[in-house]
């Protein structure tokens, strides 16, 4: 099994300062729901910034997903197939990537935290949405790239006034910026759980230029 979602997710709640004790009698340690939710979201635009804008690198995670799988059996991985069957995919709507991969709400169903015991539970299924957002970013570059022109505009246009404010925020990172953050997720991925493949199978490369998909 891969654990590029979960790589991330883990990632993004530690830096957020760790798990939190419920109460002094309650050793269970906890997330807030809510926090879980965004992060999850991030995940998903994450994942979709990979497969639109850096293809050649999707493709060597998703070989690395299917490792163990024959790419050239009757049986083997069809990513063409399964992108032309989606048709919520189809929507002409610049839509968020995470509105497009629509997640269950962690706080729909917990309340205000989630036992980190569960979250921990959660590694394929998460697994199979980063895949699938992965997917999605590589059969909707465009889609994706005019989502995020249209998210920074906005994000910029509220920092602005925030600083006008007097408030102290942070910068909001270009394309390229953000793109270079994926990277290096990816790159400490690597250092942990060992190198990419760096040979795509033939039927992953031939679905991905049937899908228009420009190695960047």
């Amino acid at each position: 099994m891969s654990f590029f979602a979960y790589h991330f997710i883990e990632g993004v709640l530690m830096k957020s300062g760790g798990p939190k004790r419920k109460s002094f009698f309650n050793s269970s340690a906890v997330f807030d729901s809510r926090l879980v939710d965004v992060v999850s979201e991030q995940m998903i635009d994450y994942a979709s910034a990979i497969g639109a804008c850096r293809s050649k690198l999707a493709l060597q995670i998703i070989s690395n997903m299917f490792k163990d799988r024959d790419w050239s059996a009757d049986d083997g991985p069809k990513i063409l197939d399964f992108i032309n069957k989606r048709e919520e995919w189809k929507t002409e709507n610049i839509l968020a990537p995470h509105e497009i991969i629509n997640l269950e709400p962690f706080s729909k169903h917990f309340g205000k935290t989630v036992p980190v015991s569960f979250l921990k539970k959660m590694q394929t299924n998460w697994e199979q949405e980063f895949l699938l957002a992965l997917l999605w970013g590589l059969s909707n570059p465009d889609k994706f790239k005019l989502w995020y022109e249209k998210k920074y505009n906005e994000d910029k246009k509220i920092l602005e006034e925030a600083k006008k404010a007097g408030l102290d925020v942070d910068f909001i990172p270009t394309l390229e910026q953000y793109l270079s953050s994926c990277e290096e997720i990816i790159k400490n991925y690597e250092h942990k759980m060992g190198n990419l493949p760096t040979t795509i199978p033939p039927r992953l490369i031939a679905d991905a230029q049937k899908l228009g998909v420009i190695f960047e």
